[in-house]
C-alpha cells in the first residue's frame, strides 16, 4: 500500500477529531466494513456507537446511542436508538434535540436485540430477535423476528436483514405487521477509508406490500483511523419512490471497538 494511502488515512482522520496510531499493526487491523450493528461479536466484545441523526427537510435533529455487546460465542446483546443499527437511514429515534414534535415525549424509540450464529465462514448468518418500542406516546411497541446475512471477501462485503415486526402496542393506531429487508454493499476506496451503499423496501406485511412500500437509498462514507475508532457519514432518503414528497436524512455516526 502507498505512503499517500496512508497519509490520506492520517489526514482524515485528524480531521474526525479521533486520536490515531499509525504504526503498522493498528492499520492492519483496519475494518471499513458496514457501521452500525454488527452481526454477532466475540465473547467479552463491546461496541459502542453515537449518531447524530437529521432530516434535511425539517431539520428534525436526533442523538441515538447504541451499544452491543458479545456475552458470549453464540449470543451478542444490543441495546439501540439509531436507524443506522438497523441498516438504513431516518430520524425521530433517541433523543430528540431540534424541531421535536410537541406531541411526542423528548426520547423517541429504542430496541433491544438479541443475535446468535447460525452460519459462519466467510458468508456469516446471525439470527434476531428485538423488542422495539417505536414511541411512547401513544406507546408503539413490536416484536421484530429477523436474520442478517453478511458476506466477506477480503475488505469488500454486502449485508442483508430481512426483518417482520409483529404489532403489539398501538395496534389501533396503525402498528400493525411490517416486513422490511435492507441490502447494502460496500468497498474501500483507500487504506482505511470504506464507501457504502444500500437500498431497502418496507411496508405493511399483507397482500399491498409492493403497492405500497417505501424504497429508502442511502450511501456512507467510513473512516477507519485505528482499527478501532471509526466514523461514518450517511446521507439518503426514506422513500425513493415518493417523488416530490421525497425525504432527505443525514446521519454522522462515531463508532468505538472495545475487544474482550
Amino acid at each position: 500500500m502507498t505512503s499517500r494511502s496512508a497519509h490520506i488515512c492520517t489526514v482524515l482522520a485528524l480531521a474526525g477529531g479521533l486520536s490515531i496510531t499509525t504504526a503498522g499493526p493498528a492499520v492492519a487491523t483496519a475494518d471499513v466494513g458496514p457501521i452500525g450493528a454488527p452481526t454477532v461479536l466475540a465473547a467479552g466484545e463491546l461496541r459502542a456507537a453515537l449518531a447524530l441523526e437529521a432530516s434535511l427537510d425539517d431539520g428534525r435533529t436526533n442523538l441515538s446511542p447504541d451499544v452491543w455487546y458479545g456475552l458470549g460465542e453464540r449470543l451478542t446483546l444490543g441495546l439501540h436508538h439509531g436507524y443506522r443499527s438497523a441498516g438504513t437511514v431516518g430520524a425521530a429515534r433517541g433523543l430528540c434535540l431540534a424541531r421535536c414534535d410537541a406531541a411526542q415525549t423528548r426520547h423517541r424509540g429504542v430496541g433491544l436485540s438479541a443475535r446468535f450464529p447460525l452460519v459462519a465462514g466467510d458468508t456469516v448468518v446471525a439470527g434476531e430477535l428485538q423488542t422495539d418500542v417505536a414511541a411512547w406516546s401513544p406507546a408503539a411497541a413490536s416484536v421484530v423476528v429477523g436474520v442478517v446475512a453478511r458476506w466477506q471477501a477480503g475488505r469488500a462485503w454486502a449485508q442483508a436483514a430481512p426483518r417482520l415486526a409483529l404489532g403489539l402496542l398501538g395496534r389501533a393506531d396503525g402498528n400493525r405487521e411490517r416486513a422490511t429487508i435492507d441490502v447494502a454493499v460496500g468497498a474501500p476506496l483507500a487504506r482505511c477509508v470504506g464507501v457504502e451503499l444500500g437500498v431497502g423496501s418496507h411496508g405493511a406485511a399483507d397482500a399491498a406490500f409492493f403497492a405500497g412500500m417505501a424504497v429508502p437509498l442511502w450511501t456512507q462514507l467510513v473512516v477507519d483511523a485505528s482499527g478501532r475508532w471509526r466514523v461514518g457519514l450517511a446521507v439518503g432518503t426514506d422513500d425513493l419512490r415518493a417523488g416530490s414528497d421525497l425525504h432527505g436524512f443525514v446521519a454522522a455516526t462515531v463508532e468505538v471497538r472495545v475487544a474482550g
